[in-house]
């Protein structure tokens, strides 16, 4: 059994998708669906399927190599498999150690946000658009065999979200930037380009940042209940 968390990340996501992949192909499952990750790509703009990957992370890494598995099981066996590769997506649910919830729950509760000094940029995707293209996925038959991106398009610096969500809420409280270091290793820039989604899919998100955010804060405002237990966290 996995010993430390990289072996854990690498147990799920190499030895996770080759067992899943290939079960499905000794069952006679027609169609997998196969959650890849943008961090497959490490740092860069504009990121299409054709470029090259260069992840800068075990789980990046693991990420990579388990989309390759998969599609490799997938030619030799004839198992229907297409790959996604969320970028940053967004909304209820989410975990609430991110930045996007810790922020609005934060706000919320009229606390001041500590955060980095926010330039990393991410191609934030409201979770509804995700969840959209997804089972578009699910029902295309040229999609297959593909690796597909599920992006906005655009970056978005995290201070620059982090205050619209405040602003969205008022200015209940102060940000602030730079309380805290960056991570080592710390990826800057990420963004990506959706043409091939469009192009099998006729998928493209229709829900914007500052919507997406609206949306969110209204769903926790929803679920005090939630709230109340994650500010006990």
């Amino acid at each position: 059994m996995p010993s430390t968390p990289s072996e854990s990340v690498l147990h799920t996501n190499v030895f996770g998708t080759f067992a899943i992949a290939n079960g499905c192909a000794n069952a006679g499952v027609e169609r997998l669906i196969h959650f890849g990750s943008s961090f497959e790509y490490g740092e860069g703009s504009a990121l299409s399927e054709e470029s090259s990957l260069c992840p800068t992370t075990i789980y990046g890494a693991s990420k990579a190599a388990g989309t390759i598995l998969a599609q490799s099981i997938g030619r030799s066996t004839g198992l229907k498999v297409i790959s996604i590769r969320l970028f940053t997506p967004y909304g209820p649910w989410e975990r609430a150690t991110r930045l996007v919830p810790s922020a609005i729950v934060n706000g919320l509760l009229r606390r001041d946000m500590n955060m980095t000094s926010g330039e990393q940029e991410r191609d934030l995707v409201y979770i509804d658009d995700a969840v959209e293209g997804v089972l578009l996925a699910a029902g295309s038959d040229t999609a297959v065999g593909n690796v597909l991106n599920l992006c906005s398009g655009q970056g978005t610096r995290m201070r620059s979200a982090v205050e619209l969500i405040y602003r969205l809420l008022g200015q209940p409280a102060s940000i602030h930037v730079g309380a805290i270091p960056y991570r080592t290793g710390e990826m800057f820039f990420q963004s990506g380009t959706n043409k091939l989604a469009r192009m099998h899919l006729g998928w493209q998100p229709t829900v914007d940042l500052e919507e997406g955010l609206q949306r969110t804060i209204d769903w926790y405002r929803e679920h005090r209940d939630l709230l109340d237990q994650l500010s006990e966290a």
